[in-house]
């Protein structure tokens, strides 16, 4: 996935410079829900914190915005043909740079519908984000996350089929809670430099195949005790030596694997990155 020119400014730790005075300003929209069974959401959120989380039955999707016009300029636009919304916090496009120092806060807070089918696709940016998606209809996910500090929660199981999520890291931290509430079926991760922690915890469907592609960065696996895992490795992982699994060549498998109804299955690829595995729950 390639990177627009103000995500690049932002890992390298530049941002809009800061104007004397400046004025913070706060936009808020809201759509009701009128018997759709779906929505398309892409936000695109920078230099700032923001939080995803369920809205109320009756409303569509809610958005709120804090902004400060010399850094940023907000947006908030729904297509009711497509069924889609864009929203999101971007740059100010003609706005001298500078090295980042201390700057205002920004925030942003979105509120999607927990009673349609969500396909979301979310690029953060220089940020502190949190989404919480336990409990929504999800279908796809599309996350990139860009020199930030990104949390992903299913604190709930998910209330539709997930086909696939992917997740890219360019920098930053990344940590993902109880994706085994997520219901998708496939999970593609590509890390960069940074560190990415992925919790498989919750009400897992039957199975869970993952691709894991990390470059100069770290990874931890949060991996449930009753579920079945098989991990297969590649790149620099000489020393990968998890406990509680048994090796068969280029295979780890955990114990009691083949008679477990839930599996997860997980491909990892490591090029000088560190990779390490933490069980929970109870036994199986």
């Amino acid at each position: 996935m390639s990177l627009p020119a103000w995500r690049v400014l932002a890992l390298l730790g530049l941002v809009p410079a800061m104007a004397v005075g400046q004025t913070q300003r706060t936009m808020e929209s809201s759509r009701p829900l009128r018997g759709e069974r779906e929505l398309s959401v892409r936000l695109e959120l920078s230099q700032g914190g923001f939080e995803v989380r369920p809205a109320g039955r009756d409303t569509l999707y809610a958005t709120q915005f804090t902004w400060y016009p010399e850094r940023s300029r907000p947006a908030a636009s729904y297509d009711r043909d497509r069924a889609a919304l864009v929203a999101g916090l971007f740059p100010a496009t003609r706005t001298p740079l500078q090295l980042a120092g201390s700057s205002p806060a920004q925030r942003g807070l979105v509120r999607i519908s927990p009673e349609v089918e969500l396909r979301l696709d979310a690029a953060i940016a220089a940020s502190e984000a949190t989404l919480e998606l336990g409990g929504l209809q999800l279908t796809e996910l599309t996350l990139t996350s860009a020199a930030s500090k990104t949390t992903v929660t299913f604190s709930r199981p998910n209330q539709a089929l997930c086909r696939t999520a992917t997740l890219a890291v360019e920098a930053g931290d990344l940590t993902v809670s109880g994706f085994g509430n997520a219901g998708c079926r496939q999970l593609r991760l590509s890390g960069g430099v940074g560190r990415v922690t992925l919790d498989f915890s919750g009400a897992l469907p039957g199975q869970i195949a993952a691709d894991l592609a990390l470059t100069m960065g770290e990874l931890e696996l949060v991996l449930p005790r009753h579920a079945g895992i098989r991990i297969t490795t590649g790149g620099f992982l000489a020393r990968f030596s998890p406990s509680g699994m048994t090796r068969e060549g280029d295979v780890w498998l955990s114990e009691g694997y083949r008679a477990s109804t839930r599996r997860i299955h997980l491909a990892v690829t490591s090029s000088v990155g560190a990779v390490s595995v933490r069980w929970v729950g109870g036994e199986r």
